[in-house]
């Protein structure tokens, strides 16, 4: 047969030979590829590397030339500041950190020790940055964010390169953060021909780390989260209280007592404001944004206008409907729709949608994850219930932790279907209501805090990702 004579070419093979013209170079995570890649980034070149939240573009920290091109090939603004990757924390007292005062000193040690009890890991802190650090990666605001991640191609990449690695998400500014390589080959490659792409599979968490700023208030270190990650306010709460403890060995002391975790609230702070020094990466409203007019739905956004009867050939019944944005409509069969479970579907098939939430489905797990449930088929790309074009869900089990590592990968999705207009999404703490602890159902209060957290920071993204603007939805 024909199609058995015909070569299986892979997803990557086609990438690859795509972008190989653009003399764009993409590297297996092979010991030897690595540290050919830590060479170049040393000699002043790009390099995109794996790590456990998204695929960073690394250059090296200390160059104020290498870091530049950072923003030149992202097209990011210079008041946003970069990220500084390290495999450990041996130099970043004083070479990341400035410690020239006291009360630096203390912010920087504070910081170490908080990042001892969470690195590797998802969490970046930031604190006074020292005078060694490139001053673009900084943005302008005198301070950096240091992360160690937990991945062992990362970690093998930044131990050869030997110096600080300065790495934002590694796609076009404001678009899909990325969470594989060809991710990375899309958005880049046409803009940076010298860049060079470590393939090490996808990222396993799929958002970007939590970002909390130190800061002393003239009697003790405060954390503020300006960037919501998997590692929220509770486990910050608990580190910091186990810290001061650590510091003070009182917990009747003024220190202790004043130890405080705050969220900033950046969803309208920097709204159209990119020319102001930014203290941390993420703030801006519009980011994570597919190519796609996308917008937010919450449950009362839906309404179905006439209770139609017409049924098709097949039987199912034939609606029609509309996303309305503002004064603009677009036609409800071009939408593309990013679910949770069934419940934006089930809304748009009920004359009168439940005012509330059904609770996500938690059940404890071996690995002490409530929500590590996998989902067999979460994407349709014929039309969900005959409403609209395509449809793909979140997670169709009500998983989470599903949720947040697939939110990037649905966000690119959406740029693939064809004749799309409109892509919509929940404005997740609508239909999905907080997890509280239930002891019958041994869901602990440590496990219905991370649910929460988890819930908190993927709404983030898709709300950043729709600009904020929530749109109606007629149906007919």
């Amino acid at each position: 047969m024909r199609s058995m004579l015909l070569r299986k070419i892979s997803i990557k093979e086609l990438i690859f030979t795509k972008y190989k013209e653009k003399k764009m170079t993409c590297v297996t995570s092979s010991s030897s590829d690595i540290a050919a890649a830590a060479t170049l980034l040393l000699e002043g070149k790009l390099v995109a590397f794996p790590t456990e939240t998204v695929y960073g573009l690394g250059a090296n920290a200390l160059s104020e030339e290498a870091s530049v091109r950072i923003y030149q090939v992202k097209g990011r603004p210079p008041t946003d500041p970069l990220i500084c990757h390290v495999p450990d924390a041996t130099d970043i007292l004083g070479r990341l950190w400035d410690i020239s005062t006291p009360e630096n000193r203390e912010v920087a040690e504070v910081g170490c020790a908080l990042g001892a009890k969470f690195w590797p890991g998802p969490i970046t802190f930031v604190g006074p940055a020292s005078s060694l650090v490139a001053p673009c990666v900084t943005g302008g605001c005198g301070c950096v964010g240091v992360r160690i991640p937990d991945h062992p191609v990362a970690l093998e990449f930044l131990k050869a390169c030997g110096v600080p690695v300065a790495a934002p998400s590694a796609n076009t500014f404001g678009h899909v953060s990325p969470t594989c390589a060809a991710h990375v080959m899309s958005d880049l490659a046409p803009r940076d021909s010298s860049l060079t792409v470590i393939d090490g599979g996808s990222s396993s968490i799929g958002i970007e780390s939590t970002v909390v700023k130190l800061t002393h208030n003239g009697s003790a270190v405060q954390l503020e989260i300006l960037r919501r990650g998997k590692i929220g306010v509770t486990e910050l709460q608990r580190a910091l209280k186990a810290v001061m403890r650590e510091k003070s060995g009182d917990d009747n002391k003024q220190q202790f007592r004043e130890a405080l975790v705050t969220v900033r609230d950046t969803r309208s702070k920097f709204l159209g404001n990119m020319s102001a020094p930014m203290d941390g990466p993420g703030q801006l409203l519009t980011h994570y944004s597919p190519n796609v007019p996308s917008f937010l739905l919450t449950r009362s956004s839906i309404s179905l206008l006439v209770q139609s009867s017409t049924s098709t050939t097949s039987g199912t019944t034939s609606r029609s409907g509309s996303v309305v944005a503002g004064e603009v409509r677009y036609p409800l069969s071009r939408a593309v729709l990013l679910d949770f479970e069934h419940r934006i579907v089930n809304a748009m098939g009920s004359s009168a949608p439940s005012s509330t939430p059904t609770p996500v489905a938690v059940s404890p797990t071996a690995s002490g994850c409530p929500f590590a449930a996998e989902s067999d088929n979460n994407t349709t790309h014929s039309s969900a219930q005959g409403i609209v074009l395509a449809r793909m869900s979140l997670s169709d089990s009500g998983s989470l932790e599903e949720a947040c590592q697939r939110v990037f990968e649905a966000l690119r999705w959406v740029e693939t279907i064809a004749g799309a207009e409109v892509a919509i999404f929940p404005l997740l703490s609508e239909w999905v209501p907080r997890v509280e602890a239930n002891e019958q159902r041994g869901i602990t209060e440590e496990a219905a805090d991370a649910a929460n957290e988890l819930l908190a920071a993927v709404e983030d993204r898709l709300f950043r990702a729709a600009s904020g603007v929530v749109a109606r939805v007629e149906i007919s």
